[in-house]
Parts: structure tokens; sequence; C-alpha cells
């Protein structure tokens, strides 16, 4: 039922029509409540997630899995008052539980999410010491991430990298093809220098060809320099990157310096947004469902609904030959009770297609019977054989109340489309409303149900 669908039809551009009224009908006592019932679920959950009112974390529909069951369409049926409240129990405590399980899943999710923060914490506080003593040692060696000197250093790297980006470019004059390069060991074309910077620092300096290979024809290849830098020292110190120019060189490692000097503070700082995510999680973790109350309230109320239609329903001494008939099978063999007329034909089918057909239906229904299909009559249980010994060319189904399993009879069935129609029969009409349903009940819904299907 989709109702924006249907609504679009008329409410659209191109309407000639100022005013339109749309009109929504319902049926009394069949399906259409068991669907309005689940749009109306559906529409809580999209109206609380369209204004933001999700507390959590993450949020799941918890109506993916809802559908219509035998018991709703038995309610829904029937008209009967506590059936009806007992398909809405049903439905609210199913919404309910749903949400309680992605409540446990997202309380089991910030578990761990817990164990990861506490062990992060732990390595932060066994690093903590280490990152003091590199900070001590930067304040004391190289005040601010000051290095001595640089002037009169810049000025002597400057003229080394001059010179050797001359010749590092010049040493790969004579490749003009990537095939070329490709056969070349590249480090042997690059120049290094080791600078010691004092207090167990040093930078080794790296120069290294590049060349920018001709794309399309009339261009020309360029042959040009990249200059890299590592710096090293005590407390595990180890940094890369690349620089331009040796003012550039000595801005960052002076940057470079000053971060490491930083290192306890901002040590400090991460482990403090830990234990604050640490606590957060905490506190998560220990807060209830927030609907426990209400889910206890209607599990409560469902069980004792179902006790009072138990009650309604219970079974009367057997004295009459339809109660009878309730402890025997029930077979399908005469049209008219609620079965279409049988096909006449010689067409059978193989007991492998009726029992494709058979598991096909009985997916799409929960509660449905099993069901076990036999190729001739001699193969059904001896107390169904006894009792349709004169039917054995026109049984086609059978329902056995005491095993509640649905027998089919391939031999006798003319097509897949009968092994529906006979399915449905054993399914609905005997297993299904016998379950739920009082006698009297049972024959005012199979009646109503027939005459709105055009039987007799």
């Amino acid at each position: 039922m989709d109702f924006e669908q249907r609504n679009g039809r008329i409410r659209r551009p191109g309407n000639r029509f100022p005013e339109v009224e749309i009109l929504t009908y319902g049926t009394k006592n069949t399906l259409d409540s068991v669907t309005f019932q689940q749009l109306i679920s559906k529409q809580k959950f999209i109206n609380q997630l369209l204004r933001g009112n999700v507390s959590d974390r993450s949020f799941e529909n918890p109506f993916d899995a809802t559908q219509a069951t035998f018991e709703d369409m038995l309610a829904a049926f029937s008209g009967n008052p506590l059936a009806k409240e007992l398909m809405q129990l049903t439905a609210e405590v199913r919404r309910l539980r749903a949400l309680r399980s992605s409540h446990a899943a997202q309380v089991s999710g910030q578990r761990n999410a817990l164990r990861v923060a506490q062990a992060t914490l732990e390595r932060q506080q066994a690093r903590l010491p280490e990152e003091k003593r590199l900070s001590e040692y930067i304040a004391r060696a190289f005040p601010g991430g000051k290095i001595a000197d640089r002037k009169e250093r810049a000025k002597q790297i400057g003229a080394w990298l001059e010179a050797t980006q001359a010749a590092v470019s010049a040493s790969v004059a004579g490749i003009t093809t990537q095939a070329q390069w490709y056969t070349k060991n590249h480090a042997a074309f690059a120049k290094s220098r080791d600078i010691d910077l004092g207090q167990g620092l040093s930078v080794t300096l790296t120069v290294e060809p590049h060349i920018g290979f001709a794309e399309e024809k009339g261009e020309e290849t360029e042959y040009s320099a990249v200059s890299s830098y590592h710096l090293q020292g005590p407390h595990g110190i180890s940094q890369r990157g690349e620089f331009n120019g040796a003012q550039g060189l000595f801005t960052r490692l002076e940057n470079a310096l000053a971060s490491l000097g930083r290192a306890q503070a901002i040590a400090e700082a991460r482990m403090e947004e830990t234990r604050a995510q640490i606590g957060a999680l905490e506190k998560e973790i220990t807060r209830p469902f927030a609907q426990q109350k209400e889910l206890e309230a209607a599990e409560t109320r469902l069980e004792e609904v179902k006790k009072e239609i138990e009650a309604t329903t219970k079974a009367k001494p057997k004295d009459t030959q339809e109660d009878a008939a309730d402890q025997a099978s029930l077979a399908s063999l005469a049209p008219g009770q609620y079965l279409p007329r049988r096909r006449d034909t010689r067409l059978r089918l193989r007991q492998a297609a009726v029992q494709n057909v058979a598991d096909a239906l009985g997916k799409t229904a929960r509660n449905a019977a099993p069901v076990r299909v036999v190729q001739h009559f001699a193969e059904l249980p001896e107390s169904i054989r006894e009792k349709y010994a004169g039917s054995v060319s026109s049984l086609e189904g059978v329902y056995d109340p005491r095993s509640r399993v649905v027998w089919l009879v391939a031999d006798n069935l003319t097509d897949t489309g009968r092994v529906a129609e006979v399915w449905a029969h054993e399914q609905i009409v005997h297993h299904g409303l016998r379950g739920m349903l009082s006698d009297a009940e049972r024959k005012a819904v199979l009646n109503r149900l027939w005459l709105n299907l055009g039987g007799m």
C-alpha cells in the first residue's frame, strides 16, 4: 500500500483542478487493519528520524522484518476484539523487542570502544615518560626549537645545494626516455651530505634527479633536482621531508624541533581526550533501555490476552460428529468447501515438483504447517490410508492435526496451480483457523471468506 505514489497521481504539476479531495478507504474486518497497523508503526519510526529525535549513535529500522502472520490475518478476519488486541500487542512487542535488541547491540559496540580506549590510554601513559624526556632535551639543547649559527650554516649549505643540484641535473641529461631511466640505478645519481647540529642531533641532506619526460612531439625533456632531509637524534627523533633552498630547510627543521619540544604537552592533552572518551563510554554502557517498562507492560498484557483467548476458545467435549473430525485427518476432497473444483485432466505431477511449490509457499508464511509430499497414495501414513481408503485416486491433500503436518499426493495433483490451491486450503482452513478460533468463529469466518470469493 503506497500512499505517496497513489496521492502523487493527482497532487502533481499539471493538475488543472485548484482543489483535490483524497479519500482513503478501508474494509472492516479485513486485512486492511493489518496493513494500516504496520503503516502506523513505520510512520512513527520515520517521523522520529526526520525530526532528529534519535538519541542513539546509530538507529536501525526495527520494522524491516515485520510482516503479516497467520495470527494477524485471523485477527483481522474474525472481528473478535480480543483477537484484534492480540494482533496489536504482538506488533507492539515485536517493535519494542527490536528496539531493545538495537540498544543491546549499541551497548556492545560501546563496550568494545571502551576496551580500545582503555588500551590506548595505557599505551599513552607508558610513552609519557619518554615524551617528557624528549621535551626536556629540546628545551635544554634547542630552546624554542632554534638552531645555533643558523645564518652561517644556511650560507654554507646553500652553496653546496646550488652546486650539487646542478651536478645531479647534468648527470641525467643524456636520458630522454622513460625506458632508459627505468634501466638505471636511480640511487647512483643521488648526492648526500651529513650535517651535525650538535647535542647528538644530525640531519642528512639528499639531492636526487627528477626528469620531466616530453609527453608530446615538440616538447623538451626537463631536468631538475629534488632535495630532502632526514632529521635524527636521541629519544627516538626521526623525521623526513622535502625542502626548497637552505632557508627553507632550516625553517622546516626549527618547526620540527619546536613541535618536538611540545611532545609532553601534546601527549598529556591526548591522554585527557582519551580519559574523557572513556568517561563518556562508561556512562553510556550503564544507560538502561529507555522503553523497558513499556515493553514489560506490553508483554504482560499480551500474556493476559492470550490466556483470555485460550479460555474462550478452549475445546469442549467431542460429542458431535464435527467435533470428532477435529481429531481426525482433514482432507481436500470435495469442491465447495472453500476449495475450487478440481480440473479434469490426465496430467499428473512428480513428487519433486510438488515439493518445490510447497517449499516456496512455505517461505512466505512463517507459521505454516510443515508439508510432506508423497508420489502415491500408498506412501501416506497408515492412519490416513485407512480413513480415506475409498479415495485413492481423488485424495489431493490432507492435514493431520495430531502431527500438525500437511500431506500432498503428487499422483492426484494436476498442475502447480492446483498444488497452490490445495496447500492454501489445508494451511488456512484446517491448520490455521482451527488452531486459533472457536468452532462458531471459524464457521463465520470461512463462510464470509467463501462468499467474498464468489463461492456457493
